[in-house]
């Protein structure tokens, strides 16, 4: 949240969608804790997995100034409809989208989240442990990301006429998209 908020300094209302997901309800709940400490509101909403978020988008969005967009596998099943969905609804509105997941899809001002190749090649590491080496689960050490990869889409950035602070510009990295 403090990312977004460097990014958008006069946040005050963000919308968030997110299903019925264990995460993604944890995330919204963590977010909106997140975000009262920096002194803006997120206001969410929860949609089953089969629900169009664009109607939805509307309703929740009506006076808010952002969208956030949670680690939740709503936003990748049936190809990633919800996905462009959200990114194509923020585009025509003209409203800055943070990804709080590494999303390949263009359109948000920050991608912010966990890259799930290398933590599936921690995950790797330990089953090669378990299994090749007999070693048990309960003796290896819990392997973790330890930063964030923070990307940013700059086309996106430049169409909303933000300027990044220098400290947030060093590490959001431009993203690779499928466009």
């Amino acid at each position: 949240m403090t990312l977004s908020q460097i990014a958008v300094p006069d946040i005050k209302l963000m919308g968030m969608i997110h299903s019925d997901d264990d995460n993604a309800i944890a995330f919204a709940e963590e977010s909106q804790k997140k975000a009262s400490l920096l002194e803006f509101t997120i206001v969410t909403k929860q949609v089953k997995k089969s629900d169009p978020v664009k109607p939805v988008a509307a309703e929740l969005l009506a006076a808010g100034d952002c969208i956030g967009v949670p680690l939740d596998t709503y936003y990748g099943l049936k190809d990633s409809l919800a996905g462009k969905d959200i990114l194509n609804f923020a585009r025509e509105n003209n409203l800055p989208l943070f990804a709080y997941m590494n999303y390949p899809i263009a359109g948000a001002v920050l991608y912010i989240g966990p890259d799930f190749k290398y933590v599936g090649g921690l995950s790797g590491k330990q089953a090669a442990q378990i299994l090749l080496e007999g070693k048990k689960p309960e003796d290896l050490p819990i392997l973790k990301q330890d930063e964030l990869f923070i990307f940013t889409d700059p086309a996106t950035v430049e169409r909303l006429g933000l300027t990044f602070p220098d400290a947030l510009a060093n590490i959001a990295k431009p993203a690779k998209f499928v466009r």
